[in-house]
């Protein structure tokens, strides 16, 4: 559940009056062999709307996800507290996936790709290993394990509890679980709905859910079962891209940008130590 984080986006000063919070993402490691890397995943329409268009290879760096789940804190933050996006993975033949899945708004969600240490002994980032991916061991949902659970969990940041303070130059941030039924007449769809209809603690407000991700527990483990893309708190009801969607996305995209971003990060760390040998 602690997987989840803020997204903040800067236009490239540190300025806190040119910083801007952006809705969810959730943080996953990606795990094959030894070797990391760490993606993402946000919903979309929460990226353009954050940023006043698209994402671009210009723009990306503007980005920022906190690192530590520990979003509670009283000190002020630093840069090291954030993880910096390198790159993001566009679809390459969007059609074509929403054509595979039957639903266009199965492609609303963007995988952002952080520097390869960024997230490095933290523990709360949800760990993938893609060679389990689809198997009963996987830490995503697959139909090995069956049918979702009647009751699935969100972990978000809702934009009524989540704001920037400009007059103390503070960025306030609450994590909040949000649980409800899943509605099995969407068990055909690759958008799942949820049913948050007589269940405690619900926000006042959905907007800035978009991008959490949403659990359910099958064998012990709480396992990945979609990321949230819309939801209003009149109806009780969140909408979620179902996770067999995203890692077929996640699978496609490490697979082939491999070889690019491991020369990518060879060249960012010898950067940033010519950057540190200097100051």
């Amino acid at each position: 559940m602690r997987s989840s984080r803020p997204l903040i986006y800067n236009v490239g000063d540190g300025d806190i009056w040119n910083t801007w919070r952006g809705g969810t993402c959730f943080a996953i490691r990606w795990r094959l062999g030894t070797k990391n890397r760490y993606f993402c995943v946000a919903a979309r329409h929460t990226i353009v709307k954050m940023m006043g268009g698209e994402l671009t290879p210009e723009n990306v760096d503007n980005i920022r996800v906190l690192r530590h789940s520990n979003i509670e804190r009283h000190e002020r933050l630093v840069e090291r507290d954030w993880a910096r996006i390198v790159t993001y993975h566009p679809f390459s033949e969007e059609a074509k996936f929403q054509h595979l899945f039957g639903d266009p708004d199965v492609s609303d969600f963007i995988i952002l790709e952080a520097e390869d240490d960024a997230f490095d002994g933290v523990s709360s980032v949800f760990t993938v290993r893609p060679k389990l991916i689809g198997m009963i061991k996987s830490e995503i949902y697959s139909s090995i394990d069956g049918p979702l659970n009647s009751v699935l969990i969100s972990s978000g940041f809702p934009s009524v509890n989540n704001t920037i303070d400009y007059d103390s130059e503070a960025i306030v941030f609450h994590r909040q679980l949000v649980s409800g039924r899943y509605d099995k007449k969407s068990d055909a769809s690759p958008i799942g709905q949820i049913d948050c209809t007589g269940f405690p603690d619900l926000p006042t407000d959905f907007d800035g859910l978009s991008g959490s991700p949403v659990f359910s527990f099958h064998e012990d483990q709480f396992k990945l079962a979609g990321i949230v893309i819309r939801g209003t708190a009149s109806s009780k009801r969140l909408y979620f891209i179902k996770s067999n969607a995203i890692g077929f996305a996640l699978f496609t995209c490490s697979l082939h940008s491999e070889a690019s971003m491991r020369r990518f990060h060879s060249e960012n760390h010898k950067h940033r130590r010519r950057v540190k040998s200097k100051t």
